[in-house]
């Protein structure tokens, strides 16, 4: 019954859980990244192209438009940027306030890419804005209505599932608007350890735990792989900026 309310305590004063969410309606569906290993990918980009966490089949827009203004559009994608981080706070990602502007965001980025004109290389600097403006938005969604869930009926289990989609949102703050390692955020390096030492804390104490649902063990699954994965690309920007200041 000790290591029960340890556990509780701990995870619940990170966490800072809410109560008296409405229940998911049936029709919603939690896209659940599908479970990788670490990968070593150089850039966000490939990272989430290699992972299938964006398609890009379907990134972008099928037909090049004769009213492409790529300068408008990098305008706005940087805009829509600064916008998503302000969702994410030193402590937790705020899903209520994103939920409030999601609907508005999806249709702001999906014209967006209808005024870039088209499928955007993701080399040059607008594809890079583009991508991770994506990925960001998408993962915000996804940990919205897995938060829903999970914060509702706070059992440790359900606690460490919240903490790491806060984590997997938190983790792309690190990111500057082209996926880039933000250096100008002070003590980044020390940063990035932290989150991964947070991420090992979350995934000793959830799978030291008993009774878990196979279904629950495999979202924490792959959402633990996720955020490694991020993190690696992560560190390896840390060694590169710190072989070349």
């Amino acid at each position: 019954m000790k290591s029960y309310f340890s556990i509780l305590f701990t995870a619940l004063s990170i966490s800072l859980l809410a109560l008296g969410f409405e229940d998911l309606p049936a029709s919603a569906s939690i896209r659940f990244t599908a479970q990788i290993p670490p990968i070593y990918d150089e850039t966000l980009q490939d990272l989430i192209f290699n992972s299938k966490w964006l398609d890009p089949e379907e990134f972008g827009v099928s037909q090049a438009s004769s009213f492409a203004d790529t300068k408008k559009a990098g305008e706005r994608i940087s805009r829509a940027i600064v916008q998503l981080k302000s969702f994410i706070n030193d402590s937790l990602f705020d899903e209520a306030r994103f939920d409030t502007a999601s609907e508005n965001l999806a249709t702001d980025l999906s014209q967006i890419e209808q005024l870039a004109g088209g499928p955007v290389d993701k080399d040059t600097v607008l594809g890079k804005q583009l991508i991770y403006a994506r990925f960001v938005f998408e993962t915000m969604v996804d940990a919205s209505l897995a938060l829903k869930l999970y914060e509702s009926v706070p059992t440790p289990e359900n606690i460490l599932l919240s903490r790491m989609f806060h984590l997997n949102v938190k983790i792309l703050a690190l990111f500057n608007d082209q996926g880039s390692i933000d250096t100008t955020i002070e003590r980044y390096e020390q940063t990035v350890t932290g989150f991964w030492k947070n991420i090992l804390f979350c995934k000793h104490t959830f799978f030291s735990l008993t009774g878990i649902s196979v279904d629950d063990r495999l979202v924490f699954r792959s959402q633990v792989n996720q955020a490694v994965a991020v993190i690696s690309i992560l560190w390896k920007q840390v060694g590169r900026e710190k072989r070349y200041t």
